[in-house]
C-alpha cells in the first residue's frame, strides 16, 4: 500500500499484485519523492524478523482501515486487470522468478492447492494470489491495465496540480516474460549445458 505525498495531498496506490505495480510504484517515485509504506527488501528478511505475513505494499483492505482512519487519505487509486491473466501471470512469476513453485506443477495442480488454502492463509505468495476485491478499498478510483498505465497519467496530474509537469509514460517494470528472457541470456553458455545435463 503506498503512500505518496503530492502537492500536500496524502495519496495512497493499492498495489494489487501482477497489475504493474513496481512500474506504478518506480513512476510516482520518480514523480513525487520516496514512497512510505513500501518495504522492497521484505523477501530479503527471513520469515521470522518479518513484521507481518506480507509485504506492506500488497496489504489487503482490510488491513487499511485497521490502520488508517477513513478520512486519511486525500485520494486513492489502483490498477487492476483481467484475473485470468493475473492469476496466470501470478503463477508463472512464483514458478519460474521466485521458485515457490515446483517445475512440474501445472497452473491446474497450482490453483486448485491456492483455492483449498485461501481461507486459512489468504496473504500466500504475498497477496499474488489473494482475491483484487480484498486488496483495493471501496474509495479507490480504478484503472484497468488493459486500458495501459499511461492512463493514470492525466489523474495523478490533477492531484498534481500545474507545479507539476509529469512524465506522460509509465515504463512497464517486472514483466515476468522480459525478465525470464533477461535471465536467460545472463546465464553464461556453459552453465546452460551443465542444466540440461541434469
Amino acid at each position: 500500500m503506498p503512500i505518496v505525498k503530492i502537492s500536500g495531498k496524502i495519496v495512497y496506490f493499492a498495489h494489487v499484485p501482477k497489475c504493474a505495480g513496481t512500474a506504478m510504484e518506480i513512476y510516482l517515485t520518480k514523480a513525487f519523492g520516496t514512497l512510505a509504506f513500501r518495504d522492497t527488501k521484505f523477501h530479503a528478511r527471513t520469515p521470522g524478523t518479518r513484521w507481518t505475513k506480507g509485504s506492506p505494499q500488497h496489504v489487503d483492505a482490510n488491513a487499511i482501515s485497521t490502520l488508517f482512519p477513513s478520512e486519511f487519505f486525500d485520494e486513492s487509486f489502483a490498477v487492476v486487470r483481467s484475473p485470468v491473466t493475473r492469476l496466470v501471470s501470478a503463477f508463472r512469476f512464483q514458478r519460474d522468478v521466485e521458485a515457490l513453485i515446483g517445475p512440474d506443477v501445472t497452473l491446474a495442480e497450482w490453483l486448485t492447492r491456492v483455492h483449498r488454502t485461501r481461507n486459512r492463509a489468504p496473504w500466500q505468495f504475498d497477496n499474488h494470489t489473494r482475491l483484487m476485491d480484498d486488496i483495493v478499498p471501496q474509495s479507490a478510483r480504478i484503472f484497468r491495465l488493459e486500458d495501459g498505465l499511461d492512463a493514470v497519467v492525466p489523474r495523478l496530474q490533477d492531484i498534481a496540480g500545474a507545479e507539476y509537469s509529469l512524465p506522460q509514460t509509465i515504463t512497464p517494470h517486472n514483466v515476468t516474460d522480459k525478465r525470464l528472457v533477461f535471465e536467460r541470456k545472463a546465464i553464461r553458455p556453459s552453465s546452460q549445458r551443465k542444466m540440461k545435463s541434469r
